[in-house]
């Protein structure tokens, strides 16, 4: 997306570049020590994950209704969620307990993370909502924490406080700029 934007002639003050320099740091510190590394299917699958979302967030730019859209988008999933377990069938397990947890998960909290997305994203410059988007390491480590019992360590505090800095600084170039 950051290079979507530059194409798109977007211009990156100091304080913007300082802070996705700065998130992109703390990703760094978050993610690189003791991580394995992947292999390369998994870091293939990761690309094109990260390069699919940068496009559904560009397209998600131009959007006008994002109830509309989120719903349409999910409603276009259900032949696939359907699809799936036929092809992996020998090792499908049902019960109703995973079906409301998938519901509940999918539709609930996941449509309402698009739907804010969404309504947010025609708003922020290519460049602010990637960098914007280094902040899901930081929620998903807070959920670890808060509902799995992970442990806080000075790292994960460390990295986190940079990343969110890194993306405050981005916001407050923008709103410095707007301002002139």
């Amino acid at each position: 997306m950051t290079v979507w934007g530059l194409a798109q002639k977007e211009k990156l003050a100091k304080l913007k570049i300082t802070g996705i320099l700065g998130a992109l740091v703390g990703i760094a510190i978050l993610l690189l020590p003791g991580a394995e590394r992947p292999s390369l299917y998994a870091s293939v699958m990761m690309i094109i994950s990260g390069v699919a979302w940068a496009m559904y967030s560009i397209a998600g730019k131009k959007i006008t209704h994002a109830v509309a859209s989120t719903s349409g988008n999910f409603i276009l999933t259900v032949p696939v969620a359907l699809i799936i377990p036929l092809i992996f069938h020998t090792h499908l397990h049902i019960d109703i307990n995973g079906i409301m947890l998938g519901v509940l998960s999918g539709a609930l909290t996941s449509g309402g993370a698009y739907l804010l997305w969404y309504s947010l994203l025609p708003l922020l410059k290519a460049t602010t909502a990637s960098t914007i988007q280094l902040s899901v390491p930081c929620l998903a480590t807070l959920g670890g924490i808060v509902f799995l019992g992970e442990t806080l360590t000075a790292r994960i505090l460390l990295a986190s406080i940079i990343i969110l800095a890194g993306i405050g600084l981005v916001i407050f170039s923008d709103m410095r700029k707007g301002s002139k």
